[in-house]
């Protein structure tokens, strides 16, 4: 599946970045459960907040609920100021998949970004943020109930990562609804 359409989104003084392309070039992740749920399916914009999860967001391969990481290449060197999130849920319900406790980095290294392994950090910064921990979807909220991370005095870089701990209590399976990147 490759898509490649852009569709602007401003708030206040904040600028939405999006990868080059909607692939697993450009957005890749420790591992994945399967066909529709893909990584580049978190960060497709256009992708609805509400239904089934499937095919709207990333979830990981039964069993892996820690140590995964979600990385996301923005063609170019930017200062990342903000992320907006919406964590996993299906329908409003199974909301204990979410990523609750994570970690972001940033790097200008292609082979950080190509290396997977959520204990190799060669080659990335972390980034301080105002949270450590993403809320936990709604319980029965089928729907948008976003959420934002403040990125505090970043540098700038071309890759991004997000190192997602934990989740919210599932034993099956760590994801996420939709994240948005901003500068």
């Amino acid at each position: 599946m490759q898509i490649s359409r852009r569709i602007p989104l401003l708030t206040l003084d904040y600028q939405a970045v999006y990868p080059p392309d909607y692939t697993s070039t450009y957005i890749k992740s420790t591992n994945h459960y399967g066909l529709g749920f893909e990584p580049f399916l978190a960060v497709c914009p256009w992708l609805p907040y509400s239904g089934s999860r499937y095919e709207n967001s990333w979830m990981t391969a039964s069993g892996h609920v820690t140590n995964q990481r979600f990385h996301i290449d923005l063609g170019s060197t930017l200062i990342l100021r903000r992320i907006a999130y919406n964590n996993s849920h299906h329908d409003g319900y199974n909301t204990n998949v979410g990523v609750k406790d994570f970690t972001l980095q940033g790097s200008n290294s292609a082979s950080a970004f190509n290396n997977l392994n959520y204990a190799t950090d060669n080659d990335w910064t972390n980034l301080s943020t105002d949270i450590s921990s993403m809320l936990q979807h709604t319980e029965t909220l089928d729907g948008e109930e976003t959420k934002y991370i403040n990125v505090n005095g970043a540098g700038a870089y071309r890759y991004y990562a997000l190192k997602c701990a934990n989740n919210w209590g599932s034993t099956q399976y760590m994801g996420i609804r939709k994240l948005l990147f901003y500068v």
